[in-house]
């Protein structure tokens, strides 16, 4: 009887701790998440956008340049999981933000033009891919600006810089960092 007692007793203590693993666990995540939406409400307020001017043909893009995981990886507190979850979700809905950029040309609604590049710029920016995010930036201009008829390259430029981005980031999400 005692020896069942004793046993029970630490049965109830190892099923405490794992409880207390998992909470620990959950509230870890929970700041993380947290971090992060602040980071993607507050962080940007007061800064400047800033575009770097456009890379000659000439000049082969650094892979920093079409997708940064150190600025991923900030983004996320360092949570390659939560990385991963967010890269995913980016890549599915990635085609539905270029055909809503794409049905703004064609209409030339420049109002619809502008948000959807809007859109497509906050993602681009969270995965630090410096050349997507130019692309899109500019298409979001000329949106703003009304100019639908001059979006056309910038929008075949911005798929080549997407596609560019969709390869280095399916490295880092299958392991094939090489």
């Amino acid at each position: 009887e005692e020896i069942e007692y004793i046993s029970g007793i630490f049965f109830d203590i190892t099923d405490r701790k794992q409880v207390e693993t998992e909470l620990y666990t959950a509230k870890a995540e929970a700041e993380a998440l947290f971090q992060i939406v602040e980071k993607l409400l507050f962080g940007l307020r007061g800064k400047k956008e800033e575009v770097a001017l456009p890379l000659t043909e000439e000049e082969p893009p650094s892979v920093e340049d079409i997708f940064d995981l150190s600025k991923a990886l900030d983004v996320v507190a360092g949570q390659k999981e939560l990385f991963q979850e967010i890269a995913h979700l980016f890549l599915e809905n990635l085609p539905v933000h270029l055909n809503q950029i794409q049905e703004g040309i064609a209409k030339g609604d420049a109002r619809a033009l502008e948000h959807a590049a809007h859109s497509l710029k906050g993602s681009a920016g969270n995965f630090g891919a410096k050349r997507s995010y130019n692309a899109v930036f500019l298409l979001e201009k000329l949106g703003k600006n009304g100019k639908t008829d001059a979006a056309g390259e910038v929008l075949t430029k911005l798929k080549m810089e997407l596609n560019a981005l969709k390869k280095e980031m399916k490295k880092h999400l299958t392991g094939d960092d090489a």
